[in-house]
């Protein structure tokens, strides 16, 4: 009695097992069918054309599945964007107006143009003349020193021009200093001063300074040299 009864129940089970198989399995897999003899649903390679396992049915339909869906997702992404509406607040330059005015408010341009020099100094209204000497040596000699000092006239002249000038007709400087074996002035020190500042005469000591005046007759002298001024009318 037991034997009919498992034969009449195998056709039913046939049947339920390739329904199950062929929701299982994807359409276009099903389709296909196997190509490949050994590993009919595909392959698993090592780069250089050797076997390492062959893939499952349910493999070969998740990496169908998985392309499908990102040849999808690359066509969604690949479509174009409207363009955006140009903004009202770029607006092309406004073309300039043949009768309109220049504006004053742009910076003038310096290529090409010369820039402006400040206006000339002021010309003195006098000459000024000097005469230099005596020289009063305190013991002993120096025959050379007047015509060692007679040399920078002309720079005593611009020390006095520089430095604010005469405040009188005549004036004069008195500059003493030291002499030694080397021969040269040390030390000079401003003794008296007539009619012009303090910068005037110190200019003119330092012209003085470590001048060669020639040696002294003795080891070490003093001495005191008299610049006298004068200024007329140009």
């Amino acid at each position: 009695m037991s034997t009919p009864q498992r034969s009449s129940r195998a056709p039913w089970m046939l049947l339920a097992g390739l329904v199950a198989a062929f929701f299982l399995v994807p359409p276009a897999v099903a389709d296909d069918g196997p190509k490949d003899q050994k590993c009919p649903w595909g392959r698993v390679n090592d780069g250089s054309g050797r076997l390492i396992r062959c893939i499952t049915k349910n493999e070969a339909a998740w990496l169908l599945l998985k392309k499908t869906y990102s040849s999808d997702k690359s066509k969604r992404g690949a479509r174009k964007k409207p363009a955006a509406a140009p903004s009202s607040s770029a607006r092309p330059p406004a073309a300039p107006n043949p009768g309109a005015a220049p504006s004053t408010s742009a910076a003038p341009s310096t290529s090409g143009s010369a820039v402006p020099l400040p206006p000339d100094a002021p010309t003195p209204e006098y000459t000024i003349s000097l005469s230099v000497g005596p020289l009063k040596v305190d013991e002993g000699d120096l025959p050379k020193a007047l015509s060692k000092l007679r040399i920078p006239t002309k720079r005593y002249v611009e020390c006095i021009e520089k430095n604010g000038g005469m405040y009188r007709d005549k004036g004069e400087l008195h500059v003493r200093f030291l002499v030694r074996q080397r021969g040269r002035a040390e030390g000079p020190s401003i003794v008296k001063r007539r009619s012009i500042n303090e910068a005037a005469g110190k200019c003119i000591a330092d012209v003085v300074d470590r001048r060669h005046v020639g040696r002294p007759s003795t080891e070490m002298v003093g001495a005191t040299l008299i610049i006298e001024f004068s200024r007329t009318k140009k």
